[in-house]
């Protein structure tokens, strides 16, 4: 596998909905629905720096994939024939030019203390999670899911929140600008659209102009032209010189303007904790808003790159290029503490919530510590495997929604998911769902304890510069489930899971919610040995997350 990777297109399909819009299909490697047309479509292959390391080009190091322009067009772009007038940039601008030099600062959103007795938020500020809000009209941006980017009066809401995805290979430096109640990002094409679109194309990028560390201008990709959002309604884009109603700025939930930062040159980056211990690499390693994926940056480029589950080239010794190591983090050994369930609860806002909601206790005679181990002591003979330095916490049985007994004889099993959904799965159970592109409800858990904790949950929890993560534990009833391997093929299994074939990695159950019991809670802190890889699912559980917490 490649070292790290520049970002995955992916194919375009279309919609069921009432308007033929094309969507983005979620299907890793899968079959591609018929395709629209597209008056033009500009396929660019993207090259490697010539960089030798042990015999092999550093080029090889890099995934590069064929980006495809998503230039759309009224043909394809079927969006709503109002919406598309007023998102076109041939508006005209019968307004003042703003005066040269820097314009006056707006003034400052007021300030909401709490009161003296008041606790703060239960989870706390979410890193990366903001509002966008035009300086001159204060409205705020919002996606639809028909395609059309609006800007709303008023008080700003959940429909408002936007992350920054930071852009890889030759797109560092830029940035998407991700809705997360559409999972669509804003877009402008060469062909003068203003919308906003799924998936990940080089039209959805921006360059964010600072302009003082608060206020930014939004800069298409695709040449000069500038986001702006005029008091009057208009909103589009104009390219040339600076107008007052191009500027924005970012305000988190309580209304307070964001101060803009930017590591290495890309924004939306937040620091793991972990560093690089080896070369060609800068020393950081950083994550996004939705915690799927870790960032490195190459030195002598500057690039950012995804880093892979493989960090070395075939012909290399294992540690030649370097590996993951404790940064500005550290190992806390969790299960090492003499009370970690209690320090648990004391420190992870979600897992308080749910001891007072009487869900968890740090007082439960279930609860458990595992100690390290050696993983590769582990022995698959059908059963789930334990997880290792991680802790337990024990829940009520429950199962299609009721209270229910233990079943010591039947299989564990392991369940990743997103934090908004941990505590109604600790109350009524799994509930079975339609998957993407399936036609029947399923449940999908894993025997593998790491491969649900590296690739399935999200978010991490933050306590200062440590992360952890939640699994959720199941018994399941003995040949209810059907075995099968990762049906997406993203990653590298056995850099995983090395002690469960392939074949058998996922087990995969109908929607008979009898057969599974919800029985526990694992925490375990992320390491720097452990993968994270970027997928649609985790980016999907993350978006969720990110909207509900």
């Amino acid at each position: 596998s490649p070292f790290f990777q520049t970002r995955h297109c992916r194919h375009m399909m279309t919609a069921s909905r009432g308007l033929r819009w094309p969507r983005v299909c979620e299907d890793h490697g899968g079959t591609t629905a018929p395709a629209l047309h597209h008056s033009r479509r500009l396929r660019a292959q993207l090259a490697g720096a010539a960089l030798i390391v042990g015999g092999a080009s550093f080029s090889g190091l890099l995934r590069l994939p064929t980006l495809h322009r998503a230039s759309a067009v009224p043909i394809c772009m079927c969006a709503p024939k109002k919406a598309s007038r007023r998102s076109r940039t041939a508006t005209a601008r019968p307004r003042t030019r703003r005066p040269r030099g820097r314009p006056p600062k707006p003034k400052s959103v007021a300030t909401v203390h709490p009161a003296a007795d008041q606790s703060p938020p239960r989870q706390g500020p979410l890193p990366g999670v903001f509002r966008i809000r035009s300086c001159q009209s204060n409205r705020y941006l919002r996606a639809t899911d028909q395609g059309v980017l609006l800007h709303d009066e008023g008080e700003s809401s959940k429909e408002h929140l936007f992350v920054f995805v930071p852009g890889i290979g030759p797109l560092t430096g830029f940035t998407r600008l991700l809705h997360l109640a559409t999972d669509m990002s804003i877009l402008y094409t060469t062909d003068g659209f203003l919308g906003s679109f799924n998936g990940d194309y080089l039209d959805h990028y921006w360059r964010i102009v600072d302009q003082d560390g608060e206020r930014f201008l939004l800069q298409s990709r695709n040449g000069d032209a500038k986001l702006f959002s005029n008091a009057d309604g208009r909103l589009g884009c104009f390219p040339g010189e600076f107008y007052e109603d191009q500027l924005f700025c970012c305000e988190d939930e309580a209304g307070h303007t964001l101060r803009l930062s930017a590591e290495r040159g890309s924004y939306g980056l937040q620091d793991t904790g972990f560093s690089w211990d080896g070369y060609m690499l800068d020393r950081t390693i950083f994550t996004d808003a939705l915690h799927a994926g870790h960032y490195v940056v190459e030195e002598s480029s500057g690039q950012l790159g995804l880093l892979q589950e493989e960090r070395t080239l075939p012909g290399i010794p294992q540690g030649g290029i370097g590996a993951p190591a404790w940064g500005s983090g550290e190992d806390l050994r969790l299960a090492e503490m003499e009370q970690p369930h209690a320090w648990a609860l004391a420190h992870v806002p979600l897992l308080a919530k749910l001891r007072d909601a009487g869900l968890v206790s740090a007082e439960h005679p279930s609860n458990e510590a595992y100690v390290t181990r050696d993983p590769a002591t582990d022995h698959y003979a059908g059963n789930g495997l334990p997880p290792s330095g991680a802790i337990r916490f024990a829940l009520q049985p429950v199962s299609a929604g009721q209270a229910v007994d233990y079943e010591p004889e039947w299989l564990l099993a392991w369940h990743g998911t997103g934090l908004h959904n941990i505590e109604g799965i600790a109350r009524w159970g799994l509930q079975a769902r339609v998957p993407f592109a399936c036609n029947e409800s399923k449940i999908f858990l894993s025997p593998s304890f790491r491969y649900t904790f590296s690739l399935y949950s999200t978010l991490d929890l933050l306590v200062q510069k440590s992360r952890f993560r939640l699994v959720v534990e199941t018994r399941v009833r003995p040949d209810s489930f059907r075995e099968h391997g990762d049906p997406y093929q993203f990653c590298s299994l056995p850099c995983v899971e090395p002690c469960i074939p392939e074949e058998q990695m996922e087990w995969e159950l109908r929607s008979n919610e009898e057969d599974i019991q919800v029985v526990g809670l694992v925490l375990k802190q992320l390491c720097p040995y452990h993968p994270t890889l970027r997928h649609d699912s985790i980016q999907r559980h993350g978006r969720k997350a990110l909207m509900h917490l």
